[in-house]
């Protein structure tokens, strides 16, 4: 980047310099590149566009745990009350505007989309081949960014280039009208012939990259998200025809495939996965991320004396010996009480899913001794982390290296069946029938949207896709209205309720005319005098 030297004019005159400041101190600064003609190389596109899956990969992550302590399926957890109170007020519905999770959960999808925004703006189309394939990836993304902005903040800013100062401040753009940009920037993506596309159903070195079928599934969301269900089906129809993807552990896969391992570390890049955002394992280039941490149980009030691997041998859970897990994101009983409705107490999927204390001593011989906060006898057994998501290079407990799935097949397989649940019941309950063989569940000869529901709570928790489901499916003010009212923990002598944190009913749980929405951050608000807060949360 060219720096411009003439505002140091003022800076000699207050200094009472003598030295001229001419021309000559135009010059270029070292180690900086100019912004102007960067992206002039494959390879600097090439990076320009890698930043935009390091933007995903950042947002992924941060945004499947806000969106778990929001939509109903866990407590928050922690060490104690108040371990974090950011995450106890969203897990209750005490946030306001000025939150600064959502300030920067906000912001971090238009970083994102500014980043997109630059390869578009910078990268003509037919520069190259590696360019016009940054240009599709850079659509998909800015339609993953902005199908998350809309999906649960509704009317937002929406832009398609680098803005200038002068254009900062941006008013909110309809929702509909965000969808719609949305399905053009997915339609020209995947259109254009450019996006990578599987080659084999065990993966290949480029299955890394935001895929063909990613782009068909994501433009299928943004078409039911906005009420075209035709559309819809009519993607989620090209992506399940597709031979080279199928269920982890589904019918005519190898036996070592376990269904608990299908968001595991071990199974990254598996036959289902329709996108992951990727982490680094190399012990030599290690970084803190607390995810990990955060997942894992509190392992301080677990007595390990009698611990064993049990079934899972080749993971050996070395991080909980060491204390320093968080405890965050623990079940609700109703999440267990849908899965007993679905399959039984002994169901495949939910032994494969949650852990209640009996069986995590019978099974690995972990036993409790202390009381585990905002915990209710349940322990999420599917995202568990061992040494093979730590990086031996680093501190343990606080690496975390498991990739954070976008979408896998089972969500594509619920989206299609809620796309025909009413048009074709036939092949809605088909696609939901491939989902329930897998999980051991015998066929339905027609089905509801009741039934898809139960069974995307099920089959999806803890992936980050229920808090948006429940929005819009108008079921949150049911589930959340008593959301805080009291917290659970769990000892060696069972559950124990506090009644106490939270004593009056204004001041937590879903409010109605209000909780549909994220509020737009107050400090947005505060600078954009052209933008309007969403409903309930004032000004």
């Amino acid at each position: 980047m060219k720096l411009n030297y003439k505002s140091m004019l003022l800076a000699c005159l207050v200094m009472g310099g003598t030295t001229a400041c001419t021309d000559n101190l135009e010059i270029d600064q070292h180690g900086v590149q100019n912004y102007e003609t960067y992206y002039d190389t494959d390879e600097q596109i090439e990076a320009g566009v890698v930043e935009c899956y390091q933007q995903a990969l950042s947002m992924g992550l941060g945004s499947f745990t806000n969106k778990a302590v929001l939509d109903g399926d866990f407590w928050c957890g922690g060490g104690q009350r108040g371990d974090n109170g950011g995450l106890e007020q969203l897990n209750e519905y005490r946030f306001s505007a000025d939150h600064s999770t959502i300030l920067s959960w906000f912001s971090g999808y238009y970083t994102g989309i500014n980043r997109c925004n630059i390869i578009l703006d910078r990268v003509p189309e037919g520069k190259s081949s590696v360019g016009d394939r940054a240009r599709a990836e850079a659509k998909v993304f800015r339609g993953l960014f902005y199908f998350e902005l809309a999906s649960m903040w509704g009317d937002v800013p929406c832009f398609d280039h680098v803005l200038a100062p002068s254009e900062y401040a941006q008013p909110n753009v309809p929702r509909s009208e965000i969808y719609k940009f949305i399905q053009k920037d997915l339609s020209e993506a995947i259109s254009s012939g450019k996006l990578y596309e599987k080659r084999s159903i065990e993966g290949d070195a480029d299955q890394w990259r935001v895929s063909k079928a990613f782009a068909q599934a994501l433009l299928g969301k943004a078409y039911l998200w906005d009420g075209d269900a035709a559309s819809a089906g009519a993607q989620f129809d090209q992506v399940l025809s597709n031979k080279n993807y199928a269920l982890y552990g589904g019918p005519g896969r190898p036996a070592d495939e376990r269904y608990e391992n299908v968001i595991q570390n071990r199974a990254k890049n598996n036959c289902e996965s329709i996108f992951e955002s990727q982490q680094c394992n190399d012990p030599s280039n290690w970084i803190i991320a607390f995810t990990g941490c955060m997942l894992r149980w509190r392992a301080q009030y677990f007595d390990f004396s009698g611990f064993h691997y049990g079934n899972d041998v080749d993971h050996t859970l070395s991080s909980y010996y060491s204390g320093q897990d968080y405890g965050f994101y623990n079940p609700q009983s109703t999440l267990y009480e849908d899965f007993v409705k679905l399959e039984g107490k002994d169901g495949l999927r939910l032994c494969q899913t949650l852990k209640t204390s009996a069986q995590l001593e019978e099974e690995l011989g972990l036993k409790i001794s202390g009381i585990f906060y905002g915990v209710e006898d349940l322990f999420m057994w599917k995202w568990r982390s061992g040494s093979d998501t730590q990086n031996p290079g680093g501190y343990a407990p606080m690496s975390y290296t498991n990739n954070y799935r976008w979408m896998r097949l089972a969500e594509v397989y619920l989206l299609g069946a809620e796309a025909y649940v009413q048009s074709n019941n036939a092949k809605a309950t088909e696609y939901l029938n491939c989902v329930r063989r897998r999980a051991g569940e015998p066929d339905l000869a027609s089905c509801t949207l009741a039934d898809i529901q139960i069974e995307k709570r099920c089959e999806l928790c803890g992936e980050g896709v229920r808090y948006q489901d429940i929005q819009r499916w108008g079921i949150a003010k049911d589930i959340l209205a008593k959301q805080g009212e009291k917290i659970p923990s769990t000892g060696p002598d069972g559950i124990i309720w506090d009644t106490k944190a939270n004593n009056d009913p204004s001041k937590y749980g879903y409010k109605t005319g209000k909780h549909e929405l994220l509020p737009i951050p107050f400090k947005e608000v505060q600078m954009n005098e052209n933008i309007k807060q969403n409903p309930g949360w004032g000004e």
